[in-house]
């Protein structure tokens, strides 16, 4: 299973945001501690989720 489905199954909202997934799987690919992937996932899917994105 890839670095952007399991994101995109926890955080569901970056489904419909690719660069933000991948943006993700790079961080995490580099070594970044699972909860600071956590915390940037938990951002993006704020501001994905907010009614001016898009």
């Amino acid at each position: 299973m890839s670095g952007t489905t399991v994101l995109t199954e926890k955080w569901p909202v970056l489904g419909r945001y690719e660069q933000a997934a991948t943006w993700l799987t790079i961080w995490t690919d580099l070594g970044r501690a699972p909860r600071t992937i956590d915390a940037y996932a938990r951002g993006l899917a704020e501001y994905g989720a907010s009614p001016k994105a898009g």
